[in-house]
């Protein structure tokens, strides 16, 4: 099917809120690159906060207690919406059974368990083991996962992704394909930037002259407390400013426990990111699972070095003239690299940077998925 064809789209979603980032922001952006390009595009959904949407949003009511169970009752009522529907391909951003197409988004089941429980040790760690193994969900959620993967097209956001499938659900090889996340491009800036009037704008102190930046919202699975161990090992000069919506009270303790706390600038939400990635020096993402990480493009694209973990998808865009890739939870790994990445403004290695975000912008993204979309669409009309 021609891509200037239109095509009837459905999007699939529990949760059509832009506003929360990540599934949420992607799937918004791209049904309105769908629409953009022409095509019609409906979103199912249980809830919804846009106001300004071309397309059509189904609300799909579903039962909201007990809230751990949500996910489930909201598949329930999906499949019947979804019956009901008129479209051409539809495509899911959430586990759900009968879509063509499953987007990746939250990884592997699998994998992502072994990076949650690998971020914590002692009792607690067996604590959370067996009260997933005793949690009925957890079963059902591996089953879905299983039956989705054999009888859908699977987008993989990143070659961790691909792999990860390929080892624990051979027979679903044939359904994937690797179309990672796009990177929102800097806008065009001046560089070097003035760094120090930068920190002093977000409130940092003259002593903090080498900055790393750490962004993510579940502090302990994205590997903050992997970075604030990290900082023991770095001299006094280097300082940490940590923006996202985490146990920020844990955080400060945390930090506080190893005599850091002076060190460390927790900021919560930041409307202005630019302003905190040029003031920074490096980016430190050491999550212990993340199937993508788009804030790796983000920070590549503003000139910045990365250091992050091989459970992070966003790794296949790094090299050793651009980051670092260490084991997650190896703190003074972290530490060595950091002070190998944190020299001072190097043109070269922010120019290489910049190129390396640029390898896939999300214009590609969203192209590659639309293609994906009108193909599958002209294979069933074919069918029929």
């Amino acid at each position: 099917m021609n891509i200037s064809v239109p095509v009837k789209i459905l999007c699939i979603i529990e949760k059509f809120t832009p506003e929360r980032g990540g599934a949420e922001s992607y799937t918004y952006d791209l049904a309105c690159f769908l629409l953009q390009a022409g095509h019609e595009v409906e979103v199912l959904t249980s809830q919804s906060s846009v106001s300004d949407f071309k397309g059509t949003i189904t609300l799909c009511k579903s039962l909201r207690f007990p809230r751990s169970y949500r996910n489930i009752f909201f598949n329930i009522a999906q499949k019947k919406k979804l019956k009901e529907a008129n479209y051409d391909v539809s495509i899911a951003f959430w586990k759900t059974e009968g879509a063509d197409v499953y987007f990746t988004h939250g990884g592997v089941e699998q994998m992502f368990l072994s990076g949650n429980f690998s971020s914590v040790s002692g009792m607690y760690k067996y604590f959370l083991i067996l009260k997933r193994l005793l949690n009925l969900r957890h079963y059902w959620w591996l089953h879905l996962q299983r039956h989705i993967l054999h009888n859908s097209k699977v987008i993989c956001i990143s070659k961790m992704i691909e792999e990860d499938i390929r080892t624990l659900y051979p027979k679903a090889a044939q359904n994937l394909v690797t179309i990672p996340n796009g990177a929102k491009f800097a806008n065009e800036i001046d560089i070097p930037v003035d760094k120090n009037a930068l920190r002093s704008e977000l409130g940092l102190p003259e002593e903090a002259t080498k900055i790393l930046l750490f962004i993510g919202h579940d502090f302990r699975r994205k590997g903050l407390y992997t970075t604030l161990d990290a900082m023991k090992y770095l001299p006094e000069e280097y300082h940490i400013v940590v923006v996202g919506a985490g146990r920020e009270v844990e955080a400060k303790r945390h930090a506080r426990a190893r005599n850091i706390s002076d060190r460390v600038h927790i900021k919560g939400h930041v409307s202005n990111i630019s302003k905190v990635l040029l003031a920074s020096d490096v980016l430190v993402h050491p999550a212990w699972y993340e199937p993508f990480g788009l804030v790796v493009l983000e920070a590549l694209s503003y000139g910045l070095p990365v250091i992050t973990t091989h459970s992070t998808g966003a790794k296949m865009f790094l090299d050793e003239s651009i980051g670092s890739v260490v084991k997650a939870g190896d703190a003074r790994g972290i530490a060595e690299h950091v002070e190998k990445r944190v020299t001072g403004y190097n043109p070269e290695v922010r120019d290489m940077c910049i190129a390396a975000s640029r390898r896939y912008p999300k214009e590609k993204s969203y192209s590659d998925i639309l293609s994906l979309l009108t193909s599958i669409a002209e294979e069933k009309k074919l069918k029929h």
